[in-house]
């Protein structure tokens, strides 16, 4: 009886765990990958348009879709201006490589691009 009991629980926590996973609104770990990414390369983005960052960027990911994501971010720069980024239509597998990426300190803008990496 044992053996049937763990054939059954086991297909349904590996369902369990693939649609928490999956689940669309950001819980995901694409969305999680996706929100990290986006963190590091932005902040080298900051760095980059002369605004380097204190702490690095805060972000989370927003499901748009199975494998979009629009990602928001907040920090402070070295100076202490607030700084966001706004990605949106970010594609999971791409590397942050596609995408409209808005980068502003104390809400101007100090760069837009559709490639965040290049």
């Amino acid at each position: 009886m044992r053996i049937m009991r763990l054939r059954t629980t086991t297909p349904m926590a590996a369902a369990l765990l693939f649609v928490l996973l999956a689940a669309p609104g950001g819980c995901g770990a694409g969305a999680a990958i996706t929100a990290d990414s986006v963190a590091r390369i932005g902040a080298d983005a900051f760095a980059d348009a002369g605004h380097p960052l204190a702490h690095g960027l805060d972000c989370t990911a927003k499901s748009k879709g199975a494998v979009k994501y629009d990602v928001d971010c907040t920090g402070r720069t070295k100076d202490g201006k607030k700084a966001t980024l706004t990605a949106k239509n970010v594609a999971e597998d791409s590397h942050d490589d596609d995408g409209v990426f808005v980068g502003k300190v104390d809400g101007k803008t100090i760069f837009s691009r559709k490639c965040l990496a290049c």
